[in-house]
């Protein structure tokens, strides 16, 4: 649906890609616009478009159930693990784009928000230039390549009407 409109509107948008759900979408045949995800081929054609830029979400840490919540640390889990751990999930992915799109993204998007503080030299280190938060707040680009490391992003979580989300939207940029 967004597709379209952006093209209508001369918009851009950032489609932040989690991996494994490309793959599944790609195996199946159902492709219900209300719930399924992009197949490697769609999200080829809207990256040629010029109208989406693609961004890594993780290969498969997209979960709230489970050990981890997105890709967190786990609860005294040592730094040399979890950086191990994201950076095999992250780089995963990183190759199935290079596979299938011919290069690799330098967004990356922390699932449901959830951060921690290793992750970010991690990412960087993986050569990523901009990652999207969880933090809801309008974006200050300044000269600093570090305001690119900590942007903000506004989730419409489930069971949320789009009036009740834009108003909320709203009450923030003006309190």
């Amino acid at each position: 649906y967004a597709f379209p409109l952006l093209c209508k509107y001369n918009m851009k948008a950032v489609l932040s890609v989690v991996g494994q759900y490309a793959d599944d979408a790609t195996g199946s045949k159902d492709h219900n616009p209300l719930y399924s995800y992009a197949s490697w081929q769609e999200i080829k054609e809207l990256s040629d478009s010029g109208v989406f830029e693609i961004g890594n979400h993780t290969y498969d840490m997209h979960k709230i159930s489970g050990v981890r919540f997105g890709c967190a640390k786990i609860r005294g889990e040592n730094e040399y693990t979890y950086n191990e751990t994201l950076t095999a999930d992250v780089m995963k992915l990183q190759n199935r784009f290079q596979d299938e799109l011919h290069y690799a993204p330098g967004i990356f998007t922390f699932p449901f928000g959830k951060e921690s503080p290793e992750a970010f030299p991690a990412l960087k280190n993986m050569g990523f230039h901009v990652l999207f938060t969880c933090r809801e707040k309008v974006n200050r680009i300044g000269k600093s390549q570090e305001d690119l490391y900590t942007l903000g992003r506004y989730n419409r979580p489930h069971g949320i009407s789009t009036d009740r989300f834009f108003r909320n939207f709203e009450k923030q940029l003006n309190p």
